[in-house]
């Protein structure tokens, strides 16, 4: 086994044992406000060249073909959407940028069992003079349609996956503008969030399916870790002795020292690579008394709860207790888990039709006019005429 693998098969050890203590935790992120999520720069930026909306674009990268019975549905609402962007009053021209909209099939999408959807999204880019490389936008609104993904995906990620599909720490809910919920995912970005139906986005997750997937992913690592030594210790010699010996043979016949040199440091390079060998053979050992041990406290842990317990919504915090990362719901910093609601989603829609919108706010620059930009299109959106979008007929425009 030569070094390189013997540190590949340590790594793999290191994160199976850690994999509890490495499970993507929250942060403290309470008791933030609107204004502080989202920006709130001055709504003026006085002393800047008039700038310009570019002309609108449209593209399929969904990689299926959309025909344009649901493409040209989706676009023409996305198009609506774009004027009422440019009807805010600080974008009746932007101030001292240019500002791009485009819109984008992704594809059709499916949360669990339930109906496949179309996700598009609409790009409205930002671009300030002073940004030089092309194409870099300095902030952006981007509308998601349809998709789970800005404020699941786009936060902290899935924090662990069982058979059911992924389990996410719940979104953080920072308020609400003109009724929609707003909440902040990743960092310097708010997503206000319009629903079609009141059905959840998403269900809580129960203690016991929580430990039970982290019972199944240290068991799943633990096999993977396994599998990769049992493949490192099987790779054929790295040395190979009929040709070392021939060299050697041949050596001896012009210089006897050198051989014997090379002959003795090939023993030693033999002797240390048995000696790794048996090294890892040892650490392995006791990673898989470690894991196993791991595993039977997660699992006792499981089995002293009641059933009310097990059924109880698990919770989470940047702390550990023991092997588990359970908290009490009244922990400091305490989030709850869950998971996609598959019945959000309407079966009978038309596959055009708008059941989710989401629309992020980012800014990538610490100043006016992108700043400004983003604060008011939060404060100057009609935000009831962008919920008109969501499901039933086509606008009429």
């Amino acid at each position: 086994m030569t070094g390189t693998t013997k540190l590949t098969v340590l790594r793999r050890w290191c994160l199976v044992v850690s994999c509890v203590a490495g499970l993507a935790t929250p942060g403290q992120l309470f008791g933030q406000s609107v204004a502080e999520v989202c920006g709130d720069s001055p709504l003026e930026a006085s002393g800047l060249e008039v700038g310009r909306w570019l002309a609108w674009t449209e593209g399929d990268a969904s990689g299926l073909e959309m025909p344009p019975s649901v493409s040209g549905p989706i676009f023409e609402r996305h198009s609506g959407l774009v004027e009422l962007f440019q009807q805010i009053p600080n974008l009746q021209p932007p101030w001292g940028v240019e500002v791009r909209p485009s819109g984008v099939i992704r594809g059709r999408e499916r949360v669990g069992s339930g109906p496949s959807v179309v996700h598009s999204s609409l790009l409205i880019q930002v671009f300030h003079p002073t940004v030089q490389q092309a194409g870099e936008a300095s902030a952006s609104v981007r509308v998601d349609v349809n998709t789970l993904t800005p404020l699941l995906y786009d936060g902290s990620g899935a924090m662990i996956e069982d058979s059911a599909g992924p389990i996410f720490i719940e979104p953080i809910s920072v308020g609400d503008i003109s009724g929609n919920a707003l909440y902040k995912t990743g960092i310097r970005r708010c997503v206000v969030v319009l629903k079609a139906h009141k059905r959840p986005l998403w269900l809580p997750v129960s203690q016991e399916r929580f430990l039970e997937a982290q019972i199944a992913d240290i068991r799943r690592m633990a096999r993977e870790a396994n599998s990769d030594i049992g493949g490192a210790q099987s790779e054929p010699p790295a040395i190979d002795d009929e040709a070392v010996q021939a060299m050697i043979r041949q050596l001896r016949t012009t210089d006897p020292e050198a051989a014997d040199k090379l002959e003795r440091d090939m023993a030693a390079m033999k002797e240390e690579l048995a000696r790794q060998t048996r090294e890892v053979g040892s650490e392995v050992a006791e990673a898989n008394s470690a894991v196993a041990k791991l595993i039977a406290e997660l699992e006792a842990e499981l089995a002293a709860m009641s059933p009310t317990e097990r059924a109880r919504q698990a919770y989470v915090t940047g702390e550990m207790s023991g092997s588990s990362v359970l908290a009490k719901p009244e922990a400091e910093g305490a989030r709850a888990l869950v998971a996609p609601n598959p019945a959000y989603f309407d079966a009978e829609a038309d596959p055009w039709d708008f059941q989710l919108i989401a629309v992020g706010l980012r800014n990538g620059a610490d100043h006016p006019p992108e700043t400004t930009i983003i604060r008011s299109v939060r404060l100057g959106l009609d935000w009831e005429a962008v919920a008109s979008f969501l499901s039933g007929g086509r606008p009429q425009r």
